[in-house]
C-alpha cells in the first residue's frame, strides 16, 4: 500500500492490474489448458481540494421551536485561506449570530459559526444561507461550494460513465419524482423541511 503526502501536488496514481485465470469449458477436455488475461486498471485522478462550507441542520425541526444552525468552515489544503462571509436572510426564519464575517482559516483547519434559528413558518423553506467568498494562495476570489451534512451528492452520469457537468438532481421529497436543472447546486437557496407545531 503507498502512502501519499498530501502536502504534494499529485495528479493520478497508478492502481495496477488485475491478472485473470480461465480456463474453456468443455466436456472433452475437462482439465484444459489455463489462460492467461491480464487487465491494466485505469488510474486514480486526484482533484484538488479546495475550502468547503458545510451545513449542520437538526434532523428533525418544528415550528416555534429554536433550533441551532452550524456552519463549519474546512481548509483541507496547504494555503492559508483568506475569506469574507455574509448571511442571506430568510423569511421563514429569524435568528441570532454573526450577519458579516472575515477572517481567515490557516491549512488544515476548521472553524465553525453557530445561529439559533426560530421557525417562522412549516414546510419546505429556506435557511438563513451562509454565503463565502474565499481566496487561496494567488487564486483570484470565488464563492465557496455549500454542502449539506447527511444529503450525500447525486451525479448524473452520461453513457460514457463520464460526469455530466452542470446538472443538478434534485429530490422533490415525498412526493418522489426528481426535477434536472442546468445549474449548480452548491449556488442554489438551501431549503429544509419544518414539521408543523407540536401539541
Amino acid at each position: 500500500m503507498a502512502l501519499l503526502d498530501s502536502t504534494e501536488d499529485i495528479q493520478s496514481m497508478a492502481t495496477g492490474h488485475m491478472t485473470l485465470f480461465w480456463r474453456r469449458h468443455d466436456q472433452h477436455q475437462p482439465n484444459g489448458p489455463l489462460s492467461k488475461t491480464t487487465i491494466q486498471l485505469p488510474p486514480l485522478t486526484f482533484h484538488p481540494a479546495g475550502l468547503t462550507v458545510m451545513a449542520d441542520v437538526p434532523s428533525e425541526i418544528y415550528l416555534g421551536e429554536p433550533m441551532t444552525l452550524t456552519y463549519e468552515l474546512n481548509n483541507p489544503t496547504k494555503h492559508v485561506a483568506e475569506y469574507t462571509g455574509s448571511i442571506e436572510l430568510s423569511d421563514a426564519f429569524v435568528f441570532s449570530g454573526y450577519k458579516q464575517l472575515k477572517g481567515r482559516i490557516l491549512p488544515w483547519t476548521r472553524t465553525r459559526y453557530h445561529y439559533v434559528c426560530y421557525p417562522l413558518l412549516a414546510g419546505k423553506v429556506r435557511l438563513p444561507r451562509l454565503k463565502v467568498v474565499a481566496k487561496q494562495g494567488q487564486g483570484a476570489e470565488k464563492e465557496v461550494p455549500l454542502e449539506m451534512v447527511g444529503k450525500g451528492t447525486v451525479v448524473a452520469l452520461d453513457n460514457d460513465l463520464h460526469e455530466k457537468q452542470g446538472l443538478l438532481v434534485e429530490e422533490e421529497g415525498s412526493a418522489g419524482g426528481t426535477t434536472v436543472a442546468a445549474t449548480s447546486s452548491s449556488l442554489l437557496p438551501t431549503y429544509v423541511f419544518v414539521n408543523a407545531r407540536r401539541k
